[in-house]
């Protein structure tokens, strides 16, 4: 089967450093054998596990950025998972107007991007494993609206990274009990309240209310 130029530069973008699971899906009409043949014949050379985990930067903030960055996540942004049983993904995203914040953002977390949101709102937005951490790992502490989604969410990525790890040049083990039970527990807070004020929150978090 001939490879599309899109395929070709996909190819060679992927296939470095990305798990297997996710180049099959995002190139489907070939298979892996052909997606090897292809990348040999270009002379592309596949990362070990290490590079995967390790080239994702972790960013240089001080406590006074990280806590900036975290009140905005709070007030304009959304920590969560979605997908479906077949593939869940991470997904951290702060939604605003401002052109220099999301440049602002973009410099200080490289493997995020940027996008047009509703409206006039532009998105930045990380949905991968590894970004997923490295975003929101710095900002935890200062947290407050978010910070229990946020420690779900980084708690199933450590989790799924720890399971491809074990098969990085296969395809991806199904889901554990544990992380559809992760997935359904952030799915469903996020449904009910859409993270917005503290109050809202404590029907989710009844211990809360013992203060």
């Amino acid at each position: 089967m001939r490879w599309s130029p899109e395929e070709l530069e996909l190819l060679s973008e992927l296939y470095p450093l990305s798990p297997r699971v996710e180049i099959e899906r995002l190139i489907p009409k070939h298979s892996w054998m052909a997606i090897e043949t292809r990348a040999e014949e270009l002379k592309i050379k596949r990362a070990t596990l290490w590079h995967f985990v390790n080239f994702v930067p972790k960013p240089v903030l001080s406590a006074t950025m990280a806590a900036y960055v975290a009140g905005i996540l709070d007030g304009e942004g959304s920590v969560g998972l979605s997908g479906s049983l077949k593939q869940i993904v991470p997904g951290t995203a702060i939604y605003n107007q401002s052109e220099e914040l999301m440049q602002f953002l973009q410099r200080t977390f490289p493997f995020g991007r940027i996008h047009r949101g509703r409206g006039r709102n532009k998105v930045f937005e990380v949905t991968t494993l590894m970004g997923t951490i490295r975003f929101l790992e710095p900002l935890l502490p200062y947290l407050i609206i978010k910070r229990k989604f946020a420690e779900l969410v980084i708690q199933f990525c450590y989790f799924r990274l720890e399971q491809m790890s074990r098969c990085f040049e296969h395809r991806a083990p199904p889901y554990s009990r544990w992380e559809l039970e992760i997935w359904s527990e952030v799915a469903q807070k996020v449904d009910r309240k859409k993270y917005l004020l503290k109050e809202r929150l404590k029907p989710i978090f009844p211990e809360e209310n013992n203060g």
